[in-house]
């Protein structure tokens, strides 16, 4: 009995490492090494005055490729790129940000800036299906450059995540005004929406 309480203690202390804590909105990332599960689903206007228009694509790179078979001439607006903020952020930011995140690797912050600029610059929404049995984790790679990623993921089973695609750049500028040290050039971080759905920065193989 004593040896098979032993084995049972092993096995708990082999396991325990890989089980997380909810995070605030009580969906599971922890859990999982985040990578791309679903498609981005972009819909939005290619010129001032015409109407919405859909793509699916695994990226926003993808996207361009698709709309510019169709609108050759088409350009996302230029991004404007900027320092880091010393502004203050929104309350109770702390309570939403996690930068500590054990499932994920340090992306680099200059990346990821130019990243965020191009996410704040975007018009139009970005659309993430909802999780599922099969899928228990469903995050786009919305960017990839150099060594560093943004996501998109969606907590709820059963509702997409939608959100302006600037929006979601305006949460990864929180995540690097939160967590980037000014140290080094390391930087990831998690932020939550309270509509179930969260944007990730960390690093990746692009």
């Amino acid at each position: 009995m004593l040896f098979l309480n032993a084995i049972i203690i092993a096995l708990v202390w082999v396991i325990t490492p890989v089980l997380c804590l909810p995070d605030p909105t009580g969906s599971n990332h922890g859990s999982f090494e985040v990578q791309a599960t679903a498609n981005l689903t972009w819909q939005g206007s290619l010129t001032e005055d015409s109407p919405n228009v859909t793509f699916t694509g695994r990226s926003i790179a993808e996207i361009s490729s698709h709309i510019k078979e169709v609108a050759p001439s088409f350009a996302w607006p230029e991004p404007i790129i900027q320092s880091r903020s010393v502004r203050p952020l929104v309350k109770n930011s702390e309570d939403k940000i996690i930068c500590d995140l054990t499932f994920s690797d340090y992306g680099n912050y200059t990346d990821l800036l130019d990243q965020t600029a191009q996410l704040q610059a975007m018009p139009g929404f970005c659309r993430v299906a909802p999780m599922s049995q099969a899928k228990p984790l469903s995050c786009n790679r919305l960017t990839c450059t150099g060594s560093s990623a943004i996501y998109l993921c969606n907590d709820s089973d059963n509702h997409d995540s939608i959100s302006t695609c600037a929006r979601v750049g305006q949460y990864a500028q929180e995540i690097l005004d939160w967590c980037y040290d000014g140290k080094d050039s390391n930087v990831k971080g998690q932020i939550y929406d309270g509509d179930r759905w969260s944007v990730i920065v960390q690093g990746d193989k692009c």
